[in-house]
């Protein structure tokens, strides 16, 4: 399953290192940036895990820091 997500951030280079904290999230596939501006960054994850939506959000703000929407 696909999921995109904005993650807020005031450090646009941070978004790569997120993009590979989320990518040793258990279930997920591949995880790639688009759409990058100074304050947010669409995150698309290909997920096959155990996790919901709002499991998988919970779980990338605990592992990064970031506010995901």
């Amino acid at each position: 399953m696909k999921y995109e997500f904005l993650i807020k951030t005031d450090c646009v280079s941070c978004l790569g290192i997120v993009k590979e904290f989320i990518k040793k999230i258990p279930g997920v596939k591949s995880a790639g940036l688009e759409n990058i501006d100074s304050e947010t960054g669409k995150v698309i994850i290909d997920y096959e895990g155990e996790l919901n939506r709002e499991e998988l959000i919970k779980t990338i703000k605990e592992k990064t820091g970031y506010d995901v929407i």
